[in-house]
């Protein structure tokens, strides 16, 4: 993948921290691109249709021509840098939890003081030119060929059109399309963020919080039609994704409507 950038001016450098569920880009018509590095916690964004899952230790890169919308799973903080400039490298995550160093160089930007300094806006952009020969390195040595990428998104389609059924353990799947099952696994996080297994847990909980909206089903009927057969599981998982139990979620919501 080609990878360039050029830093025009760094526009601003901050920690962000929220306490919103759920939000949108407050400038959907921005100029400036943002570099980002997820502290802690976890947010899924929502970019031109594709979820891309935000975690600790996850750099975030959004490109300004992109607009997002955010979904909080686990409250967090990150560090955040914007800035103007021409670039080719698309909205992206990069894990970096195997590479503290990454950390310290966000700190480092956060820690430079007044960017209208010339030299501190000089030290910023050196550290951030760091930060993305970092990305593109690590991107480009995780390339994944066009036929397995078309395996994969198979797979994907395949998960997407039946999660309400019993599915095929991650083997299996991974069986469908001739790839060994740890490579496979691997592929299925580096092109989605997330595994084959979690996509599915994803899924059926998204559309478990759709039908208790509704507030028609009970928590045991809303688990077993979007896949789940053991409800006291589902209602874990419920609880843990969305912070609030099944029957919590379908109270309020039912409030919400009344």
């Amino acid at each position: 993948m080609i990878m360039k950038i050029t830093i025009n001016s760094i526009q601003s450098i901050y920690r962000y921290k929220t306490d919103r569920k759920a939000f949108k880009a407050a400038n959907p018509t921005r100029s400036f691109h943002i570099l980002s590095y997820q502290e802690y916690g976890h947010y899924d964004h929502y970019v031109n249709g594709k979820e891309i899952p935000v975690k600790k230790d996850m750099i975030f890169f959004i490109n300004g021509n992109d607009n997002y919308s955010v979904k909080c799973r686990e409250y967090g903080e990150s560090l955040c840098i914007t800035f103007v400039g021409e670039t080719v490298f698309p909205t992206m995550t990069i894990d970096c939890a195997d590479n503290p160093e990454i950390k310290n160089l966000f700190r480092k930007l956060t820690k430079l003081g007044n960017i209208d300094l010339d030299y501190n806006a000089l030290k910023a952009s050196a550290i951030m030119y760091e930060i993305f020969a970092y990305m593109s390195k690590k991107e480009n040595s995780e390339y994944v060929s066009p036929d397995k990428r078309g395996k994969i998104k198979e797979i994907h389609s395949y998960i997407y059109e039946n999660y309400k059924k019993e599915l095929p353990n991650s083997s299996e799947l991974s069986a469908k399309c001739g790839i060994a099952p740890k490579y496979f696994r691997t592929l299925f996080r580096k092109m989605y963020g997330i595994t084959p297994t979690q996509y599915i847990i994803e899924l059926r909980l998204n559309a478990a919080a759709e039908l208790l909206s509704e507030g028609i089903l009970s928590v045991g009927e809303v688990a077993e039609a979007v896949g789940f057969s053991d409800v006291y599981y589902f209602s874990k998982l419920f609880k843990k994704h969305f912070l609030s139990s099944p029957k919590n979620y379908k109270s309020v919501s039912r409030g919400r409507d009344s």
